[in-house]
């Protein structure tokens, strides 16, 4: 009885690490698609602005510097193709300030597309650039609920990472669905609770069958000492 409430306390804990584990796995991810997005970014700005630092007609400046945003983009576009375990895109705005995307990972066509801010989590990206204007410069994070199309879940929870590259004025933006975490924790939950009662059931047959044998070794102890009894 101790070992197999030891066995459930361990299946818990295991559990909960292992969750644990697989949410901190998922943010990390998403912060090194923002260092990687800001990084390339800086990096071409940096070729952008050195190769036009002596051009003076501002309509050949804007043609190499929209010429270096499209490299940017197709890195990006690479990568973001390659992430298959978040979403990843970017949002630029025009005079207007009207949101556009830039490039979109899953969904590729939607790039110049304007940005539809009636979706929750893209109203509230697009808010907070205008309101907190800079601070978005170290990032930000945004959880709330939402209802997953994709994934036929109305109770979902949406984490979004987004972080301001303010030298072109663009959002990077990356998430994941608490779904896709609770998807993995039922696999595991299912793989670990077989496991689970295989192991109990072993430990259950293999102390009946030892009692079984300990019992018949005590009667056959008992008969052996009885023997010399009965003969009197």
């Amino acid at each position: 009885g101790v070992v197999i409430i030891n066995l459930q306390n361990s299946f818990h804990r295991n559990l909960d690490n292992f969750e644990k584990e697989l949410k901190d796995s998922k943010n990390t991810s998403l912060l090194a698609n923002l260092a990687l997005a800001e990084h390339t970014l800086s990096e071409i700005n940096g070729q952008a602005k050195s190769q036009t630092k002596f051009i003076t007609d501002e309509d050949e400046k804007q043609e190499i510097e929209e010429r270096f945003k499209e490299q940017a983009i197709n890195i990006l576009t690479r990568v973001s193709r390659e992430n298959k375990r978040n979403y990843f895109f970017a949002i630029k705005f025009d005079e207007n300030d009207k949101p556009f995307y830039v490039f979109h990972g899953l969904k590729q066509d939607l790039k110049d597309e304007p940005v539809d801010i009636t979706k929750a989590y893209l109203r509230r990206i697009v808010e907070r650039r205008l309101r907190a204007g800079l601070s978005l410069r170290k990032g930000d994070r945004i959880t709330y609920p939402e209802k997953n199309m994709a994934r036929n879940k109305v109770d979902d929870i949406r984490v979004v990472d987004v972080k301001h590259f303010q030298a072109w004025d663009w959002l990077i933006v990356t998430g994941y669905y608490q779904s896709e975490v609770d998807n993995i924790m039922g696999e595991m939950r299912k793989t670990m609770t077989h496991d689970l009662v295989m192991m109990i059931f072993w430990i259950t047959l293999i102390s009946i069958v030892v009692g079984v044998v300990i019992g018949f070794v005590n009667l056959s102890l008992i008969k052996q000492m009885l023997k010399p009894l009965l003969s009197l």
